[in-house]
């Protein structure tokens, strides 16, 4: 890990830019060493402003690296011919159950979607043909003022350009175009999935008078939220994958893919009837803060 930061310092001395991935799932991984990489990178991005860390996923096993090779041997493979002709490569190599490898991948899915680190837009110029615009930028590592030319409007729909990097120290930024944007700086359900039982449910319950919770989603965050809340406090809860009918005013309904939640609540609004939450919601809610 120290030559790995004496690396990056050297990038940021000398402006060169530079690009890095913090891929998980290695066969010796644990959720304990992925708390440790998360904790490094949150670290890194304070002490610099920034980071070249731009992509988080799984190890992928590709047919013919040691690691496919030892997946055969132990038997995390039986059809070889088969798994070439999936090409699917990401597989659980870890000693870790199928659920807590689900879950660093669910992890590695929200931080790919935060921003990393904020510029500020100060102009935004539309061409005359109205395909592409200019824009003018102020980068939050130097502090540099950068004009970009001739960018397709398909940014402005998305309302964000990320990994935008400066001309003058080279750094990757991300640069919210308009109100349509959709990155979030921080998703709390990140360190929810490492700690969720440490977290005191009942402050976020306690203020809801409807006693009928829905909690929608298909992923492993649906479940292991249904589970830690039927554990920890006394109103009823049901588990959908997702809304198939309309909705009673007395019910509270909880998406649980924060990435997708205004999404899904556009896309149920005919059949919502009651008060709505993310899991966000809950999970920022139920941190117990020491004064």
């Amino acid at each position: 890990m120290e030559d790995i930061e004496k690396a990056f310092e050297y990038t940021y001395k000398y402006k060169i830019g530079s690009s890095g991935s913090l891929i998980f799932g290695a066969e010796t991984e644990t959720l304990e060493t992925v708390k440790e990489s998360l904790n490094w990178y949150t670290q890194h991005t304070k002490e610099h402003c920034s980071t070249p860390i731009r992509q988080f996923g799984y190890i992928e096993s590709y047919p013919g690296c040691t690691y496919y090779s030892n997946a055969v041997k132990n038997g995390k493979i039986l059809d070889r011919y088969q798994y070439i002709k999936n090409g699917n490569y990401i597989i659980n190599i870890t000693q870790m159950s199928d659920s807590e490898y689900e879950i660093i991948g669910k992890i590695a899915k929200l931080k790919q979607s935060e921003i990393i680190s904020l510029g500020k837009v100060i102009a935004i110029e539309h061409q005359k043909n109205n395909s592409f615009f200019d824009i003018t930028i102020i980068c939050p590592y130097c502090g540099s003022i950068v004009k970009y030319r001739n960018i397709e409007n398909i940014f402005l729909e998305k309302g964000h350009i990320r990994k935008l990097g400066c001309r003058k120290c080279h750094v990757l930024n991300d640069y919210i175009l308009n109100d349509n944007n959709v990155l979030v700086q921080k998703y709390y359900l990140v360190d929810w999935l490492l700690l969720m039982e440490k977290y005191n449910y009942n402050l976020f319950f306690n203020k809801i008078a409807e006693n009928k919770i829905l909690i929608v989603g298909k992923s492993i965050v649906a479940k292991l939220l249904f589970e830690q809340l039927q554990k920890n406090v006394s109103k009823e809860f049901v588990l959908y994958k997702k809304i198939k009918d309309k909705t009673e005013k007395d019910t509270v309904i909880i998406f649980t893919d924060p990435i997708n939640y205004k999404y899904d609540l556009s896309n149920n609004s005919d059949l919502i009837k009651g008060k709505v939450y993310s899991i966000e919601d809950v999970v920022i809610a139920s941190i117990e803060r020491k004064c």
